[in-house]
């Protein structure tokens, strides 16, 4: 699977290059389209990896909501690295850092739960 999405990346960076040489401004066009053909791709081996989260969450110690959180974390700041690197990418660093900004902020609101109960069990430790 990782080889058909390097051979896509690599033809889709050929591809932007030579158009960027032309001067086409298609190159941002078919930049996210590669983003997105590379991303549908990896949609069937998602199903394994909520098999394997809803495993762990099965367990006795591990919070389901807990594992729901940092998916939920996971996918936000995973989509806020790629919008940033397109933006990067195509020289709007400003735009890009303001993303990577917004998705680190709400990645820390998605967490609050998370944290809140941790205190929670760590307060009640303390008091005996």
């Amino acid at each position: 699977m990782i080889i058909k999405i390097g051979i896509m990346a690599i033809v889709g960076v050929i591809l932007i290059s030579l158009l960027k040489n032309s001067g086409s401004s298609y190159s941002v066009l078919v930049q996210i389209g590669v983003v997105c053909v590379v991303l549908i791709s990896v949609i069937p081996h998602i199903r394994d990896l909520l098999l394997s989260v809803n495993s762990i969450g099965s367990m006795d110690s591990v919070s389901t909501d807990s594992i729901g959180i940092m998916m939920k974390i996971f996918a936000v700041l995973t989509v806020g690295t790629l919008c940033s690197d397109v933006c990067r990418d195509n020289g709007e660093s400003a735009i890009a850092d303001t993303v990577e900004l917004s998705s680190r902020i709400i990645a820390i609101g998605c967490a609050v739960p998370v944290i809140s109960s941790v205190v929670s069990v760590a307060v009640s430790f303390l008091k005996g």
